[in-house]
């Protein structure tokens, strides 16, 4: 391709787009100079690519850079002016986007997408679109001012398109240069960080559109500082292209449920260059360029094609512009169409500059299946009309019906050939055809389980498995129906997935239960008799289980054995399986009524013994504190205190029943008294009060008594008594009785002392000189609290202090003479501190 107005230093093909009819090409001349620049648009017809239109703005000014970036699609054209500048925008240039829609054979500005931001420059450096969703990336400027945009296209054109998400760096150090390149398809969307000057990390941003069509990260692949990772990037499918400039490789990631996992490192085949300079990728390639390629010279370029083979990226090609030479600059752009095989390749350095592009038309078979061998014939569908199809279940080579029933089960490729310009295109098809899985439904049995059946399933596939009630062998289909038993059974067929078209069939089997049934009737029937019946059931043969069967085989019953109670009787004909048969009788027993006729008693003697009585007579008594089992008597010595249950039983086996009484044994427990023995009256005190220590229950009488000895007679308190506290006045000993429910107990004795409070003595002398006598001085106090004595010779300097109250002054060292002394003190019975003051003498 050429421009209709071919012109130096136009850069015809710096950037260029594809699609399945139309392709677009761009030459942003004004950016270098006064020439404004341009796009134009091209048609496939014919075998032809034809000029149809050049867009240009409206208004365009010098270095608006109008045609710097440029995509197509059968309706939609964008064309980028990314150093855009207009008043009270920054001096790099903020950027716009053009649209143009097609409406018949024109092509028509329906929309403007303008930079968002007031900071950001460089707004269309890069671009792609998706579906109705445009991403717009910046240019560099070795900053982190960036960010990527993502417009959602107006299901009218001349509607204003929709800014749906801003796209920024995730941290301080991966997002330098953060939009330099950006690629979109489907719901995922790359965006590189080139981070061209080498200030971070170069990057790439995964992102994923959500279910509510919120663009989200997904994922940050950080690179080495001065990598230049990230200055292109391709995505398609589950597949994503990273490169890396100066031939640092391209990194191929896989998507899975995990995430992008880096799968493949493409490094460049040929001479030194710029392997990876621009990328483009579809479900059938990967074009990688080395626009500085110099094996026609410097900068002749060449675009290295890949194609997918397994799960690795295999070289199948590489493209040399015809006549290439120095300074071409093949590959400074690629393009491929993501619906066919339709690529294009720019070399904006041909002819002196003007530039030029080499678009491959090649039609591309459209995927289809897979198919069921039973499902009806469908059309296959190709990028381009007019050619031939040929291959197995192919019924109409111009229409290229296919027919799945005729191609039979397995993978048939089909062949699409189209001449056109000169050139026979051919692209190729496997089509894969499943059989269909069936079970072969064997004629009606009528199964039953009086009688045990045996057969083989059979299915239109082998290699399944069998599964479902009475299926005994799951890789030969056996069935039997005593291992089914009756009712409607679904059997099931299985095939390893892949191998048919549903993996599984299933149809049911019916099989009829046997008849069996209890022919006794049973009378009213008591725990107060035993009674033996003998039941009968048919057919005969069968065995009987349940409450008192005392026999399985003649189903013998006894009403003893069973019990009192509504009693479930089966008679069961064994066939090994689930087509056991059965019926059932229900039988009820009325229990024999058993009553113990002694209310519950609380006694609170020891000695007491009680004579239970219970109806009927003749049963037996247990339970602690029992000494006779047939009389029911009960000894509350031999229970002891606490709560007793006794139980009266009556009849035989299951039929026997029981009645139960509470005998509680509950005596007086002997009360504690506080303050404990001895309880001392001092400092002048009158009395002291007694109490007893746990609280009464309510209607306990209170019984103080005195004795003068320990074991001296005792003696009622004539006064002051009756209540649960007693106030003492004079010595001796005291104890408490209380009597509650005819029971008495009493405490143990308490003794009340009286001391006599001592006078306080203070000598004027004492003699230290080892006799034994009068050898300290000695300040002694009765219940001492606080203690301080302070000795001083007579000329004021203290020789003795302490505050405790036994250590005496023992004059050691000091000589013979008058001394003073300064005592402060504080006892239990004067709480207030005393100050005392006077001399002492002392004497050897």
């Amino acid at each position: 391709m050429d421009s209709p107005t071919p012109r130096q230093q136009s850069f015809f093909g710096a950037r260029a787009s594809v699609s399945e009819r139309f392709a677009i090409v761009g030459g942003d001349a004004d950016a270098g100079g006064p020439v404004p620049g341009k796009a134009d648009i091209y048609e496939y017809v014919g075998g032809v690519w034809v000029h149809r239109q050049t867009l240009s703005a409206p208004g365009t000014v010098p270095f608006d850079a109008f045609g710097h970036h440029v995509y197509i699609d059968d309706n939609t054209a964008l064309v980028a002016a990314d150093n855009y500048t207009r008043a009270n925008t920054p001096a790099y240039g903020r950027g716009v986007v053009y649209v143009y829609t097609r409406q018949g054979t024109q092509w028509v500005q329906t929309g403007l997408l303008a930079n968002p931001s007031s900071t950001i420059s460089a707004f269309g450096w890069s671009l792609a679109k998706s579906g109705t969703d445009v991403v717009v990336g910046c240019s560099y400027n070795g900053t982190q001012n960036f960010a990527a945009y993502v417009f959602r296209q107006p299901a009218v054109p001349a509607q204003p398109w929709t800014l749906v998400a801003t796209l920024t760096p995730t941290g301080p150090d991966n997002g330098y240069d953060y939009g330099y390149s950006v690629a979109i398809e489907g719901d995922n969307l790359v965006v590189g960080a080139l981070d061209a000057f080498g200030f971070g990390q170069s990057a790439a941003h995964f992102y994923h559109r959500d279910a509510a069509g919120t663009w989200r990260l997904a994922q940050v692949e950080n690179y080495p500082r001065g990598s230049r990772v990230g200055i292109s990037v391709a995505l398609h499918g589950n597949y994503a292209a990273i490169g890396a400039d100066m031939n640092g490789g391209v990194r191929i990631y896989e998507r899975t449920a995990t995430g992008w996992h880096l799968r493949q490192t493409l490094f460049s085949p040929g001479t030194a260059g710029r392997f990876g300079f621009s990328m483009a990728m579809n479900a059938r390639m990967l074009l990688i360029s080395n626009n500085f390629d110099n094996r026609f010279g410097g900068g002749a370029g060449v675009v290295y094609r890949y194609e997918l083979a397994g799960s690795s990226w295999q070289l199948r090609r590489r493209y040399y512009a015809p006549q290439a030479r120095a300074g071409d600059g093949l590959g400074t752009w690629v393009g491929v169409d993501h619906h066919s095989n339709n690529f294009i390749l720019g070399a904006p350095g041909r002819l002196s500059n003007a530039g030029q592009a080499f678009v491959q038309w090649a039609p591309a078979v459209q995927p289809a299946g897979p198919f069921c061998s039973d499902d009806p014939a469908v059309v296959l569908q190709a990028t381009a009309t007019g050619g031939t199809w040929a291959g197995p279940g192919i019924r109409n080579g111009q229409t290229g019906q296919f027919d799945p029933a005729q191609a039979g089960p397995g993978t048939h490729q089909v062949i699409y050939e189209l001449a056109a310009g000169g050139c026979t295109f051919r692209d190729t098809l496997r089509l894969t055809v499943a059989p269909r899985l069936r079970i072969s439904r064997p004629a009606a049995l009528a199964l039953t389980c009086a009688r045990d059946t045996t057969f083989a399933l059979s299915a239109s596939l082998p290699g399944g498995t069998w599964s479902g009630p009475g299926i005994t062998n799951a890789q030969t289909g056996t069935f039997r129906t005593w291992a089914a038993g009756p009712g409607r059974h679904l059997i099931t067929y299985r095939l390893p997935a892949g191998i048919a078209c549903g993996n599984e069939d299933t149809f049911s089997i019916v099989v009829r239960p046997a008849a069996v049934r209890i022919l006794s009737t049973v009378p009213s029937l008591t725990c107060a008799r035993d009674t033996v019946l003998q039941l009968r059931a048919t057919p005969a043969g069968g065995t009987w289980s349940g409450p008192g069967i005392s026999n399985g085989a003649t189903g013998s019953f006894s009403s003893a054995a069973a019990g009192p109670g509504r009693h479930r009787l089966t008679y069961r004909l064994p066939t090994g399986g689930p087509c056991d048969g059965q019926d059932t009788l229900s039988i009820l027993i009325r229990p024999q009524p058993v009553r113990v006729l002694t209310p519950p008693v609380t006694l609170c003697r020891t000695d007491t013994v009680l004579q239970l009585a219970a109806s009927p007579a003749g049963g037996t008594w247990r339970g602690r504190g029992i000494t006779n089992t047939q009389q029911g008597t009960f000894t509350a010595s031999t229970a002891g205190p606490g709560r007793h249950v006794l139980y009266y039983e009556a009849g035989n086996g299951a039929c026997r029943a029981a009645d139960s009484v509470a005998v509680v044994v509950a005596p007086v427990a002997a009360p504690a008294l506080t303050p404990s023995s001895p309880l001392v009256l001092r400092c002048g005190q009158l009395s002291g009060q007694l109490s007893v220590a746990q609280p009464q229950p309510t209607g306990t009488r209170y019984d103080w008594q005195y004795a003068a000895l320990p074991n001296g007679s005792w003696q009622p308190l004539p006064t002051g008594n009756g209540q649960a506290t007693y106030q003492a006045e004079q010595p001796g000993w005291y104890r408490l009785r209380v009597l509650r429910n005819g029971c008495a107990a009493t405490s143990g004795p308490t003794e009340v002392r009286i001391e006599q409070q001592q006078p306080l003595e203070i000598p004027n002398i004492f003699t230290p000189n080892g006799d034994r006598l009068n050898d300290v001085f000695a300040l002694r106090l009765q219940y001492p609290r606080t203690f301080r004595l302070q000795i001083f010779n007579r000329w004021g300097r203290e020789v003795f202090t302490t505050t405790q109250a036994d250590n005496f002054w023992t004059g050691e060292g000091a000589s013979e003479g008058v001394y003073y002394y300064l005592w402060r003190y504080s006892t239990d019975c004067e709480p207030t501190e005393r100050v005392v003051k006077g001399t002492v003498t002392l004497a050897r």
